[in-house]
């Protein structure tokens, strides 16, 4: 008489124990963010430069790589043309921790950026080289 309630307890302290792994299983996992689509945003200088202006058409997607082209009138002087209009490539990676690099090349000048994806927002730092050798440091914030 004493097996049935210890194999009743045993059964139940199982389900216990077996149930919530299953369940949690049962959930799917929530999507990676994505950098696809366009962004738009401000460039500014930590120099006495006027606010610039950049546009990314992001439009493929391998795992974490992205890339897609890069609108870009830095801080300058003259005042930029807007609207800016994305004409050279550029490539994108994002980190599972949000974290996102970007580098762009063209004949005027080398674009190195690092920074963060929060929601629909990109909080970038960049650091600009031109082909003159002059150079140039800041913040690009876009968003979608």
């Amino acid at each position: 008489m004493t097996a049935n309630p210890i194999r009743l307890l045993s059964i139940g302290l199982m389900a216990a124990l077996c149930c919530p792994v299953l369940s949690a299983s049962d959930t799917e996992p929530l999507d990676p963010p994505t950098l696809l689509g366009s962004w738009v945003g401000e460039v500014i200088s930590d120099s006495d430069l006027p606010v610039g202006y950049i546009l990314l058409d992001v439009t493929s997607q391998q795992n974490r790589s992205y890339q897609g082209l890069i609108g870009l009138v830095p801080p300058n002087p003259v005042v930029p043309p807007n609207p800016v209009y994305p004409t050279d490539p550029t490539r994108m990676l994002l980190s599972a921790s949000g974290n996102v690099s970007l580098t762009n090349q063209t004949d005027d000048w080398t674009l190195d950026v690092q920074g963060t994806l929060e929601g629909s927002s990109l909080f970038l730092e960049y650091h600009i080289n031109y082909r003159d050798g002059t150079q140039d440091f800041g913040v690009i914030l876009l968003s979608r």
